[in-house]
């Protein structure tokens, strides 16, 4: 009896790749980092009032630090890109903080439409009891070697789609 396994795999270029992940995988890295330091700078009583957001935004800290150096090493050039955009927003930010009338409305406006934007993309939905996971990746039956299969794999690259090989 032959068994079939469902796989579906994600077409990306190097370069697409190691910018995606710099944003999503390697600058959380970084920022946990700093959340943590400068929390931890902050002493006992910033300590002990760390409540989930901190939590949340820190546990990737926990990694193993030679495990993030060497990530952040051999993708260094996208993660300075990335680290770049988002030192700009921060600036920004303190910019319109350290204004007369304070304020990180627009900060926290496209922060919370990005998210609603990844949740969508991701499928994910807050359930009351557990998250459920819907798939909402296009994908795509490929036939390599069939008419235009190339075009195909960029096409649903630069839509962050799957592609199921058969």
């Amino acid at each position: 009896m032959t068994q079939m396994v469902h796989e579906e795999a994600v077409p990306i270029r190097v370069a697409n790749h190691d910018a995606a992940v710099a944003r999503i995988s390697h600058l959380p890295h970084v920022f946990a980092e700093t959340l943590a330091t400068v929390g931890d700078n902050g002493g006992i009583l910033a300590q002990s009032l760390a409540a989930g957001s901190f939590k949340d935004a820190t546990r990737v800290a926990g990694t193993r630090p030679d495990l993030v150096r060497q990530m952040c090493k051999t993708n260094a050039s996208a993660l300075v890109e990335a680290l770049d955009e988002a030192l700009e927003l921060l600036h920004d930010a303190r910019e319109k903080l350290a204004a007369p009338e304070p304020s990180t409305a627009e900060l926290a406006d496209a922060g919370y439409r990005a998210r609603t934007r990844i949740e969508a993309r991701s499928g994910a939905r807050k359930e009351s009891v557990s998250p459920v996971k819907i798939s909402s990746h296009p994908v795509l039956r490929l036939h390599p070697g069939g008419p235009k299969w190339v075009a195909q794999l960029r096409q649903t690259e630069s839509l962050g789609g799957r592609i199921e090989i058969f």
